[in-house]
């Protein structure tokens, strides 16, 4: 199981965030002005990832099963599983 938060979301309020810090803090006495909005970006990401709902994830294709009740026997997504059952010749090291 893993969030079911688009984690282009999440990167594009952070990227948004980090601009307007850059052009805030740019600024002579607005510096204040961009933490301001760094803490809202925080804010709104961790709302955002507490509002998310779980989802099922599939070890060997990696696919999350959206519209699947989530058991709650399953547990949390991890990384040396999917390694694990990852097919054969899918090297996702060689950059491709």
């Amino acid at each position: 199981m893993r969030k079911d938060f688009p984690p282009a979301l999440g990167y594009g309020i952070v990227a948004i965030a980090a601009g307007a810090f850059l052009a805030l803090s740019g600024w002579r006495r607005m510096t204040m002005w961009g933490f301001i909005v760094i803490l809202a970006a925080v804010a709104l990401d961790a709302l955002t990832n507490m509002l998310a709902g779980t989802v099922a994830v599939c070890y060997r294709c990696g696919q999350p099963l959206h519209g699947r009740p989530v058991e709650s026997s399953l547990r949390e997504f991890d990384a040396s599983i999917a390694e694990k059952y990852r097919p054969a010749g899918d090297d996702q090291t060689d950059g491709q």
